[in-house]
């Protein structure tokens, strides 16, 4: 549906450029729900300015399914059809692609002289639809979105959540195969969010369509998204399937964001704060149990094998893309040649294990 190829952005004169997208590769396929996660000035917003060509990429290609390719050298575009025609991009083609993409934005973006009714009419107002048909069309997104009520309401009159579905169904008003959100539950409290998450997966599911989800909280992440990329200083760090970047995260931001969703990462607060974890001795680890181990008893089957004691000081188990995942941080105690067996049978086990610190 999107693949992006070596695309690169930079901002400001040559000797003091900042590049906020460098190199950035990733492919979105039909369907997907993408999240793209990373913390302020990662490149993350800036990058899905590129997608829908809000900003020129300096360099690097975008193709979208049933569009065509659209290169970039020196911040000038050029369209590639699939037959490989190139030519420069016009205003019409640009038009056709933007149209073929919704967006939704942290701050809504609304009209505030204008009901409910007029902000999702507006984009259709020079699509050369007539009044009555506009109508239904918005109607229709109304219903979609659950706001039949508030067909006449202002903005003001309307909560964060409410305005962000007004926000959503403006978006969807010209059928966009695509839809970009740019951290749009991040001023909502966390009810607004869950609800719009909610009809986000609702949307992705009912009318097939492809979301690229901007977000700096892992958590959303979790919530809706099949697959994610983790960005840090303008670069894509990791990518992959939801389950196994949270399962096995490699790159070192990947790891913090994974810890700040699960509550394991308080541990590494803990030692960074001196606190008197392992006074006694002891190897302090951390299990991490994956769909094909999370069922087994396997603390107590080592503790027993092996004649160590295995101290639980925190856990957590969810679900993740219909698959359970559990993390344990766990004290073991007893001989140093035994912690050695015990930590080599949880991995033969397929346990992840990560030795945290020796006592």
């Amino acid at each position: 549906m999107i693949e992006l190829e070596a695309l690169n952005k930079s901002f400001g004169a040559k000797d003091s450029a900042v590049r906020a997208v460098d190199h950035v590769s990733l492919q979105v396929n039909e369907g997907d729900i993408y999240g793209i996660v990373g913390y302020s000035g990662a490149g993350k917003s800036t990058l899905v300015r590129c997608i829908n060509l809000l900003e020129l990429p300096d360099s690097g290609t975008i193709r979208v399914a049933g569009f065509g390719a659209v290169s970039f050298e020196n911040g000038r575009a050029f369209f590639q059809n699939d037959s490989g025609a190139r030519e420069a991009l016009t205003e019409k083609r640009l038009k056709l692609l933007r149209r073929d993409m919704g967006m939704i934005f942290q701050h809504f973006n609304l009209l505030d002289r204008s009901t409910v009714f007029d902000n999702i009419a507006y984009p259709l107002k020079h699509s050369g639809m007539g009044k009555a048909q506009i109508r239904a069309r918005v109607l229709e997104l109304l219903e979609l979105v659950d706001l039949r009520e508030k067909i006449n309401a202002y903005p003001s009159e309307l909560s964060g959540g409410q305005k962000q579905r007004v926000a959503i169904a403006r978006a969807l008003a010209n059928n966009p195969r695509i839809l970009l959100s740019d951290e749009a539950t991040s001023a909502l409290d966390p009810d607004a969010t869950e609800s719009i998450l909610h009809l986000l997966k609702e949307l992705n599911r009912k009318l097939n369509l492809t979301i690229v989800l901007i977000t700096h909280e892992m958590a959303v992440v979790k919530a809706i998204c099949s697959k994610v990329a983790v960005m840090e200083n303008g670069r894509v760090v990791e990518q992959g399937e939801v389950y196994k970047v949270f399962s096995e995260p490699q790159a070192t931001i990947t790891r913090k964001f994974v810890d700040s969703s699960s509550g394991l990462g308080r541990i590494n607060k803990l030692i960074d704060e001196h606190a008197n974890v392992i006074s006694g001795g002891g190897t302090l680890i951390r299990l991490t149990y994956n769909k094909d181990c999370v069922g087994d008893a396997l603390i107590s089957e080592v503790s027993r094998r092996y004649g160590v004691n295995m101290n639980i000081l925190l856990g957590s188990l969810e679900i993740l893309q219909g698959s359970p995942l559990g993390g344990l941080i766990v004290l073991v105690e007893g001989e140093m040649d035994a912690r050695r067996e015990a930590i080599r049978y949880l991995c033969e086990k397929n346990v992840i294990v990560e030795v945290i610190e020796h006592g």
